[in-house]
């Protein structure tokens, strides 16, 4: 988080101290405090693609004054407005949540969300660091309890976002199994068949298929019926050899599934 400027502005009259305390790069969330001074060092909504994190400086004064960095308008309703923006991409993943439905959609969602749940905890840590320095100031009071429901709204919304997930990779894990299972059921008949039938194939290929040539070459059907029943007898012997694949219970065993 770099910033080519100083970080705050050179018409603050804030303590010394403060600029001594902050060099090229703004840092993690936190406050400083000095004679009634309060100076609130926090970070824009973070994005996955982007690692550096943009700085919001925001001051108060003895006096009760706020200002925030790099804007004209008012410092206390910047403030508000900064966690506007957080409520706003909170909501914006809500509503991807609700469309989501493949994997990939949800590994989009859970990757925007780890930095900002992580930003979020860090803004809510430094409001309540504020809050119990102050007070007497009510509108830290209201903006740790605004960052606390973001912090809270963000974190049901990742554990959502990991449930469902889940059960979407659950659900494509027993479809394939499902699959599986049919494909070696088919498999499983299939080579009955063949070894059922291949004796028999087997010794129609030695005699032939030409059933008045079979009648010349035996005397008689016995014989013919014979050789057949042979036949029967060996592809009866190899279908025993054969394992009949394994199949799981299609009845969910999950408790409170039925």
């Amino acid at each position: 988080m770099t910033n080519d400027n100083k970080i705050l502005p050179p018409e603050w009259e804030v303590p010394p101290i403060f600029r001594t305390r902050l060099g090229e790069q703004a840092g993690r969330q936190r406050l400083m405090t000095e004679a009634g001074h309060l100076l609130l060092i926090l970070h824009a909504p973070p994005s996955p693609e982007v690692n550096e994190r943009q700085a919001k400086i925001f001051w108060r004064s003895p006096k009760g004054e706020w200002k925030a960095a790099n804007t004209k308008i008012d410092g206390l309703k910047a403030l508000q407005q900064h966690l506007h923006q957080y409520g706003y991409v909170v909501e914006q993943l809500e509503n991807q949540l609700d469309q989501a439905k493949r994997a990939e959609e949800f590994f989009a969602i859970l990757r925007a969300l780890a930095p900002l749940l992580r930003a979020i905890r860090n803004l809510h840590h430094t409001l309540q660091q504020a809050r119990e320095q102050f007070e007497t100031v009510r509108e830290l009071i209201i903006l740790r309890d605004q960052a606390y429901q973001l912090e809270r709204t963000t974190e049901l919304l990742d554990a959502e976002a990991k449930h469902a997930l889940n059960f979407m990779l659950a659900q494509q894990a027993e479809e394939q199994t499902q699959n599986s299972e049919e494909i070696a059921e088919a498999s499983y008949r299939l080579n009955l068949l063949a070894s059922f039938f291949l004796p028999m194939t087997m010794l129609a290929t030695i005699f032939g298929m030409n059933f008045p040539g079979i009648m010349a070459t035996f005397d008689n059907f016995v014989v013919f019926g014979s050789v057949l029943l042979i036949g029967m007898i060996l592809g009866y012997h190899l279908k025993r050899k054969l394992q009949k694949p394994m199949t799981t219970s299609k009845q969910s065993t999950t408790p409170g599934i039925k």
